[in-house]
């Protein structure tokens, strides 16, 4: 009898195991504005989720975990949003939600869904390695000025094309000056794109070296060279964030 109720203890420890394994399958690669991530994303009941102090921390979040109530609060400041696990109530900046699929604890880190990274300014980008997020940028390069950015921050330019002239935006730069991502939106009526529009495009990038930089943009038609217009965008990479 004793061994049968050890036997049967050892079974069901062996369960519980197996189906926590299947609950939580593939895991995929995540880089933060061009570096991997040490955690790895998980695809739950629910869909993928991500962990939250690794990625949350590294744009600039507090995150608070409070074991009593497994509860969350991440903070920076200026937002405050709070959670806790297995219920699908957000409170962001003092308003509730239940438009997200529930926060799961996973090898005692704290998970969240997509959406809920969506909502602190994360764009996500599908990339052969994974999934890379990209944070929205707070620095827009501007002509004939020069910005202070932060080693490492993601910064933009953005312009308009229209490739329907056959005139489109090549740029010149730094090897050591990223591109994280290009974005195309294009306008029209209730949000149909209109033949011959003009498009607004951004590019995002980073750099990760201290110095002087510029990003040199010419407006051509490839197939003959002609230029339209040029731009120049300059700024300065600071090591030490508390630089303004």
């Amino acid at each position: 009898m004793k061994n049968f109720t050890i036997n049967t203890i050892a079974l069901a420890i062996i369960s519980v195991i197996s189906i926590s394994q299947v609950s939580y399958g593939a895991e995929t690669e995540i880089a933060l504005n061009g570096a991997e991530l040490e955690n790895k994303a998980v695809s739950g009941e629910n869909g993928v989720l991500y962990p939250v102090r690794e990625i949350c921390g590294g744009i600039g979040f507090d995150v608070e975990w409070n074991a009593g109530d497994s509860s969350c609060v991440i903070s920076d400041g200026e937002r405050k949003i709070s959670f806790a696990i297995g219920r699908n109530e957000y409170v962001i900046d003092n308003r509730q939600t239940e438009t997200f699929a529930a926060p799961e604890l996973i090898n005692g880190l704290s998970y969240v869904p997509g959406e809920f990274l969506e909502c602190l300014g994360l764009d996500f980008k599908t990339t052969e390695n994974g999934t890379e997020l990209i944070s929205e940028p707070k620095v827009t390069l501007e002509e004939n000025k020069t910005f202070i950015v932060h080693k490492g921050e993601p910064f933009r330019v953005v312009l308009e094309e229209n490739a329907s002239t056959g005139y489109v935006w090549s740029v010149d730069g730094d090897d050591s000056v990223i591109l994280l991502d290009v974005r195309t939106e294009t306008g029209g009526t209730d949000g149909l794109a209109m033949v011959g529009a003009p498009e607004t495009k951004t590019w995002i990038y980073k750099c990760d070296i201290p110095g002087e930089y510029s990003l040199e943009y010419t407006y051509s038609r490839p197939f003959d060279g002609s230029v339209e217009d040029r731009a120049e965008y300059k700024f300065i990479v600071a090591d030490n964030m508390s630089v303004e």
